[in-house]
């Protein structure tokens, strides 16, 4: 029996993979662009998210090598920053090549 294309993840439709529907955040519900990230700027994280993901945003950044300023005002962060803050390692403008695949953690005990 052949594969149709409604029935397969190939045929299915690149930008909605085949659900019919895109889900988009409304980034004004979820970033305000005067404050900065230390400072509250991502409004869904409570004070401690922000501290946290503050810290994973900086490592990331060091690690891929470039900076992430906490305390900028979101609004003037560069795309490379602003994809990380709102899309992760998988970002549009990151062209593929934050890839954390390869860089996984060690999980064990300790001898």
């Amino acid at each position: 029996m052949a594969i149709s294309p409604s029935t397969s993840r190939a045929g299915a439709c690149p930008i909605c993979t085949g659900l019919g529907t895109i889900c988009e955040a409304n980034l004004g519900q979820l970033i305000d662009p005067e404050r900065s990230v230390a400072g509250g700027g991502v409004l869904t994280w409570t004070a401690s998210q922000s501290e946290h993901y503050g810290w994973v945003l900086q490592n990331a950044g060091q690690y891929y090598g470039f900076p992430f300023d906490l305390n900028a005002p979101t609004k003037t962060l560069g795309p490379v920053q602003r994809d990380l803050l709102l899309y992760g390692t998988y970002g549009p403008s990151s062209g593929g090549t934050f890839r954390m695949s390869n860089h996984r953690p060690r999980l064990g005990r300790a001898l």
